[in-house]
């Protein structure tokens, strides 16, 4: 997928294709001046000098600058655990405009735990003996939070329901229900005054509130934490510093996804929580209607289609697997460092195509003016022919693209 990438022809190689074909006509139409003008001096001088020009002024630099530059970009982000299957979005991403993210698994650890037990701790014996059927960080929490209490967990348990919002099943006779308030209420659950005050406390503390239901009567709360991922301030700050725009586009209950945005110092109108994974997209969709840049970044199935429809999706380690099918660039080191890298990584790419072109269309100028007036000759144009080439390829790979990840 690498390598289809470095072969496929981006915006900005295709602008390089076009400048190559005016830049033959334009050449060839400069030689048969050139002959012109000398043709005076006697046929042998005209021919010398027009073929002086067409040998020195070669667009071969020209052509190399931008696949060179994206193919060398692309190994080097490889190397900093980067993978990019879709050249394209580095040049996208040297355009700052509008990032959103995911929450949890993204912005956070993705590695939750129980922080908080109220009630009964058989609710969470029963509930972990139910969770045992789930591949989900809530289930994998309160399993851990079972296992370091040492419960013992039932053998029987049937699942009976996988919902948005938390499981329903049986374990050891009972009907359990364990999930958020609008389980809850789809299963005509009342929530005493007491448990809302402890939820409502829970969620000021940016804890995420998980109630255990036995037989229709609550009687468990659960307080689950995912703590920020190492290096998210620093990431936001660089990326806000560089001119971006970032958001929080998550399922999480809004008001932890707002404790976490006021960690990370980011703006509350581009806070969001509570979101299905239509709403998500939705979101995207929006963001693209304002005409600039928008990148998504997730880890998760729900965030799948919202990647997909981004102008650049970022997928990051630990995701499920659709979303990083639906991802063109998947960060491996499970770093948000890379993610700060990728960006100024692609931006460094651009202006090192840009510089590229610079050297060759300047040397191409000067060559030309030269070999019109006169003062080259073929031999000298021979010999000075693949210097362009070769100033190209020093610059490349002499340039600093993405940093290696240590």
């Amino acid at each position: 997928s690498v390598e289809a990438a470095a072969a496929e022809k981006t915006p900005i190689v295709q602008l390089a294709d076009k400048i190559g074909g005016v830049f033959v006509v334009a050449v060839t139409l400069l030689a048969v001046a050139t002959f012109g003008i000398w043709l005076s001096s006697g046929l042998s001088v005209a021919t010398a000098h027009a073929t002086a020009l067409l040998i020195v002024a070669c667009p071969c630099a020209l052509a190399l600058a931008t696949p060179l530059a994206i193919s060398v970009g692309l190994g080097r982000a490889a190397g900093a655990s980067i993978l990019i299957r879709d050249g394209q979005s580095l040049q996208k991403l040297a355009s700052p405009g509008i990032l959103w993210l995911d929450k949890t698994g993204t912005l956070t650890a993705g590695r939750q735990v129980v922080a908080q037990v109220a009630g009964e701790i058989e609710g969470l014996r029963l509930a972990a003996s139910m969770e045992q059927n789930c591949r989900h960080p809530v289930a994998e929490a309160i399993l851990r939070e079972a296992g370091r209490r040492k419960l013992s967990l039932e053998s029987d348990a049937t699942l009976e329901e996988v919902q948005n919002g938390g499981i329903v099943g049986r374990v050891a006779g009972c009907r359990l229900v364990v999930g958020n308030a609008a389980l809850m209420a789809a299963h005509a659950i009342d929530i005493s005054p007491g448990t809302q005050s402890q939820i409502d406390e829970l969620l000021r503390q940016g804890g995420s509130p998980v109630m255990i239901s036995v037989d229709g009567q609550v009687t468990t709360l659960l307080g689950i934490v995912d703590p920020l991922r190492e290096g998210a301030v620093e990431m936001v700050r660089e990326l806000t510093g560089r001119g971006w725009k970032l958001g929080v586009l998550s399922g999480d209950h809004p008001a932890i996804v707002l404790k976490v945005a006021e960690q990370l110092n980011l703006p509350a109108e581009r806070i969001f929580g509570g979101l299905t994974p239509e709403e998500k997209l939705a979101a995207i969709r929006e963001s693209r209607n304002a005409g600039s840049t928008v990148v998504m970044v997730g880890d998760g199935a729900n965030d799948a289609a919202a990647l997909a429809a981004a102008d650049v999706g970022v997928a990051v380690r630990g995701g499920a697997e659709v979303s990083l099918q639906a991802a063109p660039i998947f960060i491996a080191s499970n770093k948000l460092s890379s993610l700060a890298n990728l960006v100024r990584g692609s931006q460094r790419t651009t202006r090192l195509i840009y510089l590229s072109f610079a050297i060759s269309l300047g040397y191409n100028l000067i060559a030309v003016v030269l070999a019109m007036l006169g003062q080259i000759s073929p031999l000298a144009a021979a010999v000075l022919m693949p210097i362009s080439s070769v100033s190209v390829l020093a610059v490349t790979f002499g340039f600093k693209s993405f940093d290696r990840e240590v």
